[in-house]
């Protein structure tokens, strides 16, 4: 065998195999962030079903999760297409991304906002109330703290594809940890935000 061809060889998989362990370590993080998203919110429904689950006086209205969860279904569409986008036109990608960018700080900004009208305005606060009032800012904020990251991983790839580098497979990185944070957002609405 020809050591140069053998060399060419293990040097053109090389990035194969580099974006196989990123791809790995994402499935690796993601897959700890769901079983403690998941603890956390049977733990929720434990304290439910016992009977120590008690809404504030005002119940919080689940408008502002269903405009938030709309923000975050946009983002999905938004990073498929940015995987797609041809190799050739890597600068093709950046609408998507910033598409992607946009919606997520949308989410991020009605999730805020809606928190900080609970707790200023319905004086839902910690520990005064109870369990619910706990898993709601806990969770959420666990939450807000993902999308942040997966948004830092989705600009971090505009920035990379702006430079004039392929964003393809950083994008299909993202799309998979906002698959898990859609995910975790329903989780989150079925045990906590629906009254």
């Amino acid at each position: 065998m020809n050591p140069e061809a053998s060399l060419a060889s293990s040097e053109a998989s090389a990035p194969r195999r580099a974006e196989s362990t990123r791809w790995f370590a994402g499935v690796l993080a993601h897959g700890a962030g769901t079983m403690f998203f998941v603890a956390l919110a049977f733990a929720a429904g434990w304290y439910r079903m016992r009977g120590l689950w008690v809404l504030p006086a005002v119940a919080p209205s689940v408008l502002p999760p269903c405009v938030a969860g709309a923000f975050l279904l946009g983002v999905g569409p938004l990073l498929l297409r940015a995987s797609r986008v041809d190799a050739s036109t890597p600068r093709r990608a950046l609408p998507w991304l910033g598409g992607a960018l946009v919606s997520g700080a949308g989410f991020l900004g009605t999730q805020a906002a809606w928190l900080h009208v609970m707790f200023w305005y319905r004086d839902l606060r910690v520990p005064e109330g109870g369990a619910f009032a706990s898993a709601f800012y806990g969770l959420s904020a666990l939450q807000a703290v993902h999308v942040g990251l997966v948004l830092l991983a989705v600009l971090v790839a505009a920035v990379s594809t702006w430079r004039g580098g392929d964003a393809r497979d950083a994008a299909r990185r993202a799309l998979a940890g906002w698959l898990f944070t859609v995910a975790t957002f329903g989780l989150l609405f079925l045990a906590v935000y629906l009254p």
